[in-house]
């Protein structure tokens, strides 16, 4: 990993961690130059078991949809494909205790797949 890229999964770790729930241009900025790379480093981020904590999940949702919303500025090819962003949605997916989890889920797994497929046209 270079330089720019472990500063960049360390950005994403730290607003992961944050106690409260914020969305900024610089995190817009970040995640959108990273794309699939954010999904993977929340990944690693999830308790192995046990319930989500509701900031992280809200936070995590906030990234990976920022991460793929402008392919355009996404870095990396290989980033620009969200395989790990829809394996951690469905991760998160499986973990989740309230309808309202599910549901706010579920719509960012069907936000990602929207942007997936105008990729690919």
């Amino acid at each position: 990993m270079d330089e720019k890229s472990a500063k960049q999964a360390d950005y994403v770790r730290h607003y992961v961690g944050l106690p409260y729930f914020s969305l900024n241009g610089l995190d817009l900025r970040v995640f959108s130059m990273m794309g699939d790379r954010v999904a993977s480093v929340i990944h690693t981020l999830i308790p192995p078991e046990g319930t989500l904590d509701e900031m992280f999940l809200k936070r995590a949702l906030a990234a990976v949809c920022a991460s793929i919303e402008h392919q355009q500025t996404i870095e990396n090819e290989p980033d620009r494909t969200p395989t790990a962003t829809l394996q951690l949605l469905k991760k998160l997916s499986a973990r989740v205790v309230t309808e309202e989890q599910r549901t706010r889920v579920d719509a960012a797994i069907l936000r990602v797949e929207a942007h997936a497929r105008k990729a690919d046209k």
